[in-house]
């Protein structure tokens, strides 16, 4: 592939009752809570995005205000990721991630289409 974009869920599971009722009652409880510090899929998506994307692939991450640090520290100490840049949103927040996969694809093309292999 040639980028992974998401949302995923990155509220810490001890601040899920804490927001707005608007998003508490109407969102599903697995798309707000990120497990204890907010950043479990976060976690998984940075350790599994490099076996799918593309040498230099885009890897773009909505993160939750005063995450984006923490996570591109964790980024930064793997070997599958370069060019990690912190995107504010218009109020300013920290609030986007974007790095490149540094790693081969190890997808294998057969008449044009993409053989995953998964190790």
């Amino acid at each position: 592939m040639a980028g992974i974009v998401s949302n995923p869920p990155y509220i810490p599971s001890e601040l899920i009752f804490n927001l707005q009722p608007e998003v508490v009652d109407h969102e599903p409880h697995l798309a707000l809570d990120g497990g204890q510090d907010g950043l479990a899929a976060v976690r998984h998506l940075a350790a599994t995005a490099p076996r799918f994307c593309i040498g230099g692939g885009l890897w773009l991450v909505e993160l939750m205000m005063g995450q984006a640090e923490e996570v591109s520290q964790f980024l930064q100490a793997t070997s599958a990721y370069g060019a990690i840049t912190i995107h504010p949103d218009l109020a300013g927040v920290e609030r986007f991630i974007s790095a490149q996969s540094t790693e081969a694809n190890p997808a294998k093309l057969l008449n044009g289409e993409a053989l995953i292999d998964n190790p």
